[in-house]
């Protein structure tokens, strides 16, 4: 069993070596396309699995993902890194700390390297977009998520009355029935399938860790608990 590091029960801690493996938290930026009003849709070359069947699930593109800057790739994917070499955040929406950082980070961390693709359902509300699933892999496993939503979470959540969990049941319904469907618009709502780029920036050392301006609103958790001299667990703490 590894020794738990010094201080990681009451500092963050970034880094961990066990044996000959090294750990570490890096940071990955999302950002989507935008066109239209809408969010980019799946494309068809993108690769995508079939069926509703919530189980099983498809495997993660990331896992066995090499990260190397400086690999060989194609052109199509050589000119959609270069894009996002030179972009830091610019808008006053985000705080100076957000921008110093980002701005930081060309300097630091000039290589870049765009990871697989994931898809998510995102809800378009007015001029701006919330995400309402996780990260999934294909299209497909987006839009099975966003059935189970409608279908399973809503009702259990007891968030919509007897009336509109039918609703929502019979617009699930009918998105199931269509071919590849990537927005539905129910009770005032639209949700979209959304097509989700990420990048990793990388430095002399390797990949971008976390910056001093991300937020972090969960601290560091007590590995071993404090037990007294009769033997007693305090889990407290």
């Amino acid at each position: 069993m590894p020794r738990v590091p010094q201080g990681a029960e009451t500092e963050p801690l970034n880094e961990l070596t066990v044996g000959d493996t090294r750990y570490r938290v890096v940071r990955a930026d999302e950002f989507a396309r935008t066109g239209q009003g809408c969010l980019e849709p799946p494309r068809a070359t993108d690769v995508d699995s079939e069926g509703w069947d919530l189980l099983p699930r498809t495997p993660s593109t990331t896992k066995g993902f090499v990260v190397d800057h400086a690999a060989a790739v194609g052109l199509a994917e050589g000119l959609d890194r270069m894009g996002p070499v030179p972009v830091s955040y610019t808008s006053d929406r985000f705080p100076p700390g957000v921008l110093a950082d980002s701005h930081r980070a060309l300097r630091t961390h000039p290589g870049l390297v765009l990871l697989p693709v994931v898809f998510r359902v995102m809800e378009h509300k007015e001029k701006s977009w919330s995400m309402a699933a996780g990260q999934h892999p294909t299209p497909q496993d987006a839009r099975r998520s966003l059935v189970h939503y409608l279908k399973t979470y809503l009702p259990m959540t007891g968030e919509v009355d007897e009336r509109d969990a039918a609703v929502y049941a019979r617009a699930a319904d009918s998105f199931m029935r269509r071919v590849r469907p990537n927005e539905l618009k129910v009770r005032g709502r639209c949700f979209e399938i959304a097509r989700i780029e990420r990048m990793m920036r990388i430095g002399p050392a390797g990949p971008e860790g976390p910056r001093r301006s991300d937020v972090d609103d969960q601290g560091p958790t007590r590995i071993h608990p404090t037990v007294d001299e009769w033997g007693n667990v305090d889990y407290s703490e």
